[in-house]
């Protein structure tokens, strides 16, 4: 058996590392094929490309398309990438282990999944420049394309989101946001046994 193999069937027959391994300083150990990356350290299969991307075999071509969180949540209930379809929106613990800060830093959050330590995300101290890009294992999440990423955690009217990249006004890369559920996001879909 191959290492995809192996890794696919701990996915399918268990769920999720408990507690979850969340190191912004490390790569994950990852193993991937065609449109599907499998986080061996926390046994969680990823979609390879942001929804509006698609894998033409040796990367992920096109833009990331934004979705409400509503829309979010119905791509992910009708998605059969892989041949799977039990795909859903990550928690948000489980989209802040995608995070790998390349300049090293290590990003700690408290309970309440606010960040711990000075600087945001990966950015250090109270600077805005980013000594290295990115902020995704871009080995597996080739030509990574989106900013805001949608997570299934919510408060009333609000949900939660992983920042991977800038814009032209933001600068939070690799930080946990807050916002509303009507505006629009990015989407990488999880899975994992005993969904």
């Amino acid at each position: 058996m191959n290492d995809f193999d192996e890794a696919l069937k701990n996915v399918n027959n268990y769920g999720p590392r408990e507690p979850l391994l969340i190191d912004s300083s490390t790569k994950r150990d990852y193993v991937s094929k065609g449109d599907v990356v499998i986080d061996r350290d926390n046994n969680l299969m990823w979609s390879r490309c942001a929804h509006g991307q698609s894998w033409d075999g040796q990367t992920c071509s096109g833009e990331a398309l934004e979705v409400t969180w509503q829309q979010a949540g119905e791509i992910a209930k009708s998605s059969a990438l892989g041949n799977f379809n039990n795909w859903r929106l990550p928690t948000i613990k489980e989209l802040q282990t995608l995070i790998y800060c390349s300049n090293g830093k290590r990003i700690q959050y408290d309970q309440n999944m606010s960040l711990d330590e000075e600087g945001i995300g990966c950015i250090i101290g109270k600077s805005r420049t980013l000594e290295d890009t990115p902020t995704i294992d871009n080995s597996h999440f080739i030509n990574h394309s989106g900013y805001s990423y949608w997570s299934s955690t919510t408060l009333p009217a609000n949900a939660y989101s992983v920042l991977f990249d800038e814009n032209e006004s933001v600068f939070m890369r690799g930080s946990t946001s807050l916002g509303g559920r009507k505006y629009t996001g990015n989407v990488r879909l999880v899975r994992s046994g005993h969904n």
